[in-house]
C-alpha cells in the first residue's frame, strides 16, 4: 500500500470524485469521557453524535439488479452497529493525562472507529487497511473512493452549537485529512460600516475549522481554540466582516503554528432583514 499524504479535507474530497454512490449514517447517539466538556474539564461525561460516510466507485450494480443486500453495499445497520461497538470502550471513565503527563485527545474516538471498519490504524494515515472479513470494510475497501468519519460534542462550547472532530481518506488517492471545528459560536460583536451599527454589539457567528491537524501529536484542545476566537471578537472594532476574519485568521495560526489551514466562516444574521444572513469565508495555511 503506498503512502499517503496529510492534507485539507477539500483535498481528499477532490481526490476522491464525485461519488456515484454513497453510504452515510448520519448522528449515531453515543456518548463518551474521552473528551473535554466546554470548561476545559477532561473525562466528563457528555453526548456525542457520530456520521459516517462510505462511497463506492459504482452504484452498487448486483444489489440494485437483485434488489438484496451483497458485496457492492455496506448495510447501513451493521455499519451503525458495528460504529458504536468500536466505540463503548471510550464509554468509560479514563483521564486525559497520562500519568507521565502527556496529553491524550478525543481523536481516539476516530482512531477506534477506523480500526473496526478497515483494521487500519489512523495514525498511520489511514492507509493501512486490511482486506479480510473480521472489519466491517475489509471485503470491499478496493470499491471505496472516499471514507470520512465525523464526531460531535454538542455540549462541548460554551457559546457555540458544539464541537466537531473528523477524518477523512481517499484509498486510492494518496491523501487523508484530520479536522477540528468549533460550530456556530455568537459572538456579540461591534462589527458594520454604518452609523447604527457603531452604536452598539450585535451578534456574529464564527465557524473556525483546523484543517489538516496531525491529530494524534497535536492534540488540539479545542477550549483553548474557542476562548482564542471569542476574545478576538468581543474586542474586535472591525467594521468589515473581511476584516475581522482575517484577523481572527491570524489570531488563530498564532495559536497554532503547526503546518495546517485555518477556515473561518462568519455569519452576521441581522445585517440583512430580508435574508437569513451574510457570509463571508476565508482560508488561511500557516507558514
Amino acid at each position: 500500500m503506498p503512502e499517503t499524504t496529510l492534507s485539507t479535507a477539500h483535498a481528499v474530497l477532490t481526490a476522491a470524485g464525485e461519488p456515484p454512490a454513497t453510504i452515510l449514517v448520519k448522528n449515531l447517539l453515543s456518548t463518551t469521557h474521552a473528551a473535554w466538556d466546554a470548561w476545559g474539564r477532561p473525562s466528563k461525561h457528555q453526548p456525542m453524535l457520530i456520521t459516517a460516510r462510505v462511497s463506492f466507485a459504482e452504484p452498487f450494480p448486483t444489489s440494485a439488479s437483485t434488489d438484496q443486500l451483497s458485496a457492492d453495499t455496506v448495510h447501513y445497520g451493521t455499519l451503525s452497529k458495528c460504529i458504536l461497538s468500536s466505540v463503548e470502550q471510550q464509554t468509560k471513565p479514563y483521564p486525559l493525562t497520562g500519568g507521565d503527563g502527556s496529553t491524550r485527545n478525543p481523536f481516539i474516538l476516530i482512531h477506534s472507529i477506523w480500526d473496526a471498519l478497515t483494521g487500519g490504524c489512523a495514525w498511520t494515515g489511514l492507509h493501512s487497511y486490511k482486506h479480510d472479513d473480521k472489519h466491517l470494510l475489509g471485503g470491499v475497501m478496493e470499491r471505496i473512493t472516499f471514507l470520512g468519519v465525523e464526531v460531535t460534542f454538542p455540549k462541548a462550547s460554551l457559546l457555540g452549537s458544539g464541537v466537531t472532530i473528523g477524518a477523512s481518506a481517499a484509498p486510492g488517492g494518496g491523501v487523508y485529512n484530520f479536522f477540528m471545528r468549533l460550530n456556530e459560536v455568537r459572538v456579540p460583536t461591534l462589527i458594520g460600516v454604518n452609523a447604527n451599527e457603531r452604536e452598539a454589539k450585535q451578534v456574529v457567528s464564527a465557524t473556525v475549522t483546523l484543517d489538516g491537524i496531525d491529530a494524534p501529536t497535536d492534540g488540539h484542545n479545542y477550549v483553548d481554540l474557542e476562548r482564542t476566537v471569542v476574545k478576538v471578537m468581543e474586542e474586535s472594532e472591525f467594521e468589515t466582516l473581511e476584516a475581522l476574519a482575517n484577523y481572527i485568521a491570524d489570531k488563530v495560526l498564532k495559536e497554532f503554528p503547526e503546518n495546517l489551514q485555518v477556515h473561518v466562516k462568519l455569519e452576521k444574521p441581522t445585517a440583512v432583514t430580508f435574508a437569513d444572513c451574510p457570509v463571508i469565508e476565508v482560508r488561511r495555511r500557516s507558514e
